[in-house]
């Protein structure tokens, strides 16, 4: 089982091949959200995490707004990064 940590920069999960740990990706997403509403999110496991709030897991923003569509995603090296730009994307202006 993968250890996440909670403070540091990446997730590390244990190599399939030589038993030890290897740095994950973290994705940053965007979902447009019902009433044209943009939902930014980060999570190492993307096709989860969009599971979760097509089902109604996710966020409470998500929840409230369903999501609709997937606007964009791009993959980071690391955590610390992926949240980096995801704090940049909530700070741009909205029209």
């Amino acid at each position: 089982m993968g250890q996440t940590d909670q403070g540091g920069a990446c997730s590390v999960v244990p190599s399939s091949e030589n038993g030890r740990y290897e740095q994950r990706p973290w994705f940053v997403y965007l979902l447009e959200c019902r009433g044209g509403r943009i939902y930014t999110g980060v999570s190492p496991d993307f096709g989860r995490r969009i599971s979760d709030h097509r089902a109604g897991k996710g966020a409470a923003f998500t929840r409230i707004n369903p999501p609709e569509r997937l606007l964009a995603v791009k993959q980071f090296s690391d955590k610390r990064e992926a949240m980096r730009v995801e704090a940049q994307v909530k700070r741009l202006q909205r029209p």
